[in-house]
């Protein structure tokens, strides 16, 4: 697509000059399609969300290598969460949130017309939580 700078009629096809008035044409140059801010504050959440899920599963799955009563004695941190079904239960948790925050960001880019980057992303995003929630699944049918 190109336009006439001068008197902005439009052009489909490739020419050099303005049958109006002459002038040089250009081609029309889009702007870069923005980020939804509510997708960007979803996808945001998600990654923290997703972060916070690893930790608690690297702390169950740690559990058993600890000695419980040294962290006890040492700082005011709950013993239920170096237990297996706390630390099992929080990473159940955190994967829920992260899913449903990493699928609400996906519905989202949907309605907003994304581009695919961003929906690539926001996939991502989804399959990442499955498998987060997965392992927190597994995690939790294990302390049982």
């Amino acid at each position: 697509m190109y336009v006439c700078p001068n008197c902005k009629k439009e052009y489909n096809d490739e020419v050099s000059f303005c049958s109006a008035c002459g002038s040089k044409v250009e081609p029309i140059q889009k702007a870069p399609e923005k980020e939804h801010f509510v997708v960007s504050l979803f996808a945001f959440f998600t990654n923290i969300s997703h972060v916070i899920t690893t930790f608690f599963a690297f702390l169950t799955i740690a559990t058993p290598y600890i000695d419980i009563e040294t962290y006890k004695s040492s700082s005011n941190i709950n013993a239920y969460y170096f237990t297996d079904e706390g630390g099992a239960t929080l990473t159940l948790l955190a994967a829920f949130t992260g899913l449903g925050l990493a699928i609400a960001a996906l519905i989202i880019a949907g309605t907003k017309k994304e581009n695919l980057k961003t929906k690539f992303s926001r996939i991502t995003g989804v399959i990442i939580g499955a498998l987060l929630l997965l392992l927190s699944l597994v995690l939790l049918g294990n302390s049982y």
